[in-house]
């Protein structure tokens, strides 16, 4: 009876201490998680970034495989490839990437398909947008200020 009050008190005195630690170690592991799908979603080639026909990259995609392997740190220079239904075009996107990709760099480069989706949208209609914003606004101008109503300085009644 005895031991079982010393531990309970031991236990009773150290509380919260002995779930620290396993509960640090469960939201840095959450956020690791989180932080590599955010790579993986910023390193990820969707339909927008292939040529529908050919399967080859556009020039969206090249740019974009560009930056991956020349400005992201080195351990996040993985390319994501939007896995489809056609087992053929996956393997056609994937070819363009690495043969595209093995011209850039020296090393290896890892490509992986993944079944994370791209939400992007064609360039033109992301152009289309900012042009269209910048043609609809006005021409800055400010409001005529109460002092010039009158000629000459002078009070109008």
């Amino acid at each position: 009876m005895k031991d079982s009050c010393e531990a309970a008190y031991y236990q009773n005195s150290i509380w919260p201490q002995q779930y620290i630690g396993p509960s640090r170690r469960g939201i840095c592991q959450s956020t690791q998680l989180m932080i590599d799908n955010g790579w993986r979603r910023h390193n990820l080639l969707g339909n927008f970034h292939f040529d529908p026909n050919t399967g080859e990259l556009s020039e969206a995609g090249r740019l974009k495989v560009e930056w991956i392997l020349t400005q992201s740190s080195p351990n996040r220079r993985t390319i994501f490839i939007e896995r489809s239904i056609d087992s053929e075009k996956n393997a056609e996107r994937q070819e363009s990437v690495q043969q595209f990709a093995s011209d850039l760099s020296s090393g290896a480069v890892e490509v992986r398909e993944t079944y994370v989706r791209d939400h992007g949208h064609r360039a033109a209609s992301v152009d289309a947008v900012f042009t269209g914003f910048g043609a609809a606004q006005r021409a800055p101008v400010l409001p005529p200020s109460a002092s010039s109503a009158g000629a000459g300085g002078a009070p109008s009644n």
